[in-house]
């Protein structure tokens, strides 16, 4: 019988211990943990049980039915049923603390990679750099933050919607009209509202000067809105993710902060529209005075 030394690393020590402890107050037990995986059985306890998984006429207990993990408690030859109803209970309690603590790690894990994420961009935007290439390296950070194969953003200018950067696309120009009825992209634009498409989710019929989908590629569009101090808020702009490298789909968190991103993309558009502003007011400012002075 194999002991917590050469039991597979996913078991917590406490469950090695505990497996342990029965084993050795029920010497002729022959007590099994299995993990069922990809319609099999993987043995946990112990390692060496190769034997295709846990055998009908044994005491069985099912410890957990979360959809990442499910396992099954063997118990063979001479053991008390109530010795292994306390055993049962005491293995899925620690079980369920673990997938807690799992799910909370990884939660932080996320959190902190966004908010270095979300700390990058406004470094990236406060730079001295053009908007156009602000606007290049925060998509091939996002896209390789929420693992997108192919990225774009778009800004609206004059009617329209224009293309100022892209990450693994080729042939887009644009522009699109944001009164398009074909294009996707023009109605996140219009409806100001996400649009989140698993794999196998096609979006409508759209524009062929917008990225699309290929076959089971999954799909993230999210408008990019400013809200002045002021209130009245406009849409200025859409960012689109296309294809998880590594995972199937964008999930709500991810659609959560890729707005979150929007929104930092959209006062910097908003600065950048202001300075525009700005310098043809100075310029036409000097034409008026120049005119001004040439007839004196």
């Amino acid at each position: 019988m194999n002991t917590a030394s050469t039991a597979l690393a996913p078991l917590p020590p406490a469950i090695l211990s505990l497996l342990d402890a029965f084993h050795q107050a029920h010497p002729g037990a022959d007590v099994r943990l299995w993990l069922a995986e990809r319609g099999g059985w993987l043995p946990l306890y112990p390692t060496d049980a190769v034997d295709g998984g846990p055998v009908e006429s044994a005491l069985r207990r099912s410890l957990s039915a979360e959809r990442e993990r499910s396992y099954e408690l063997e118990v063979r030859g001479a053991a008390p049923a109530s010795a292994v109803e306390v055993l049962a209970e005491a293995l899925a309690q620690i079980l369920a603390y673990e997938r807690e603590a799992r799910l909370a790690a990884q939660e932080l894990t996320e959190r902190y990679e966004e908010i270095n994420l979300l700390y990058s961009i406004s470094e990236i935007l406060g730079s001295v750099l053009s908007l156009e290439a602000a606007a290049r390296r925060i998509l091939a950070e996002v896209a390789d933050q929420l693992g997108a194969g192919r990225a774009s953003l778009w800004v609206q200018d004059e009617g329209a919607l224009r293309l100022i950067a892209a990450v693994g696309e080729e042939g887009l120009s644009g522009p699109i009209r944001v009164d398009d009825p074909h294009s996707v992209t023009a109605r996140v634009f219009r409806e100001r509202q996400p649009l989140n498409l698993g794999r196998g989710e096609r979006p409508p019929a759209g524009s062929p000067l917008e990225p699309r989908p290929h076959d089971a590629e999954a799909y993230l569009s999210v408008p990019i809105n400013y809200t002045p101090p002021e209130g009245g808020g406009r849409t200025v702009g859409v960012i689109t993710l296309i294809g998880g490298k590594t995972h199937p789909e964008f999930t709500a968190g991810d659609a959560r902060l890729l707005t979150a991103i929007a929104s930092q993309i959209g006062a910097a558009l908003e600065t950048h529209r202001l300075v525009r502003e700005g310098l043809r007011q100075e310029r036409v400012a000097r034409e008026l005075e120049l005119a001004h002075d040439l007839q004196m």
